[in-house]
């Protein structure tokens, strides 16, 4: 069970489908869509959605916070950035890294 109810609210546990610790109390109708949306996304947009984070967050965010960018800004040259990514890459070279470790 991923969940113990508590006075109608979940406290959900750190397991494969809650991979954050100390999430706190969430809604039934919260918990809910939130396991929905979880069981819905397929790996592939998980991964996508993984690259997002770590480029956004990691190179486009700060400099785009310091030249004054609005989010939507921000967002839209993230989506530009792994386009570049994945024109750029050599995948059978990566696959090959990856899979040796």
């Amino acid at each position: 069970m991923h969940a113990a109810k508590t006075d109608g609210k979940v406290l959900r546990s750190n397991c494969s489908v809650h991979e954050r610790k100390d999430c706190g109390y969430m809604s039934d109708n919260q918990m809910t869509e939130e396991l929905r949306l979880r069981c819905e996304m397929s790996q592939e947009e998980k991964y996508k959605l993984a690259l997002f984070a770590v480029v956004r967050n990691s190179k486009v965010m700060p400099a785009g916070v310091k030249l004054g960018k609005s989010m939507h800004e921000i967002n839209t040259m993230t989506v530009v950035v792994m386009a570049n990514i994945m024109e750029s890459c050599d995948f059978e070279r990566l696959k090959e890294s990856y899979e040796s470790v």
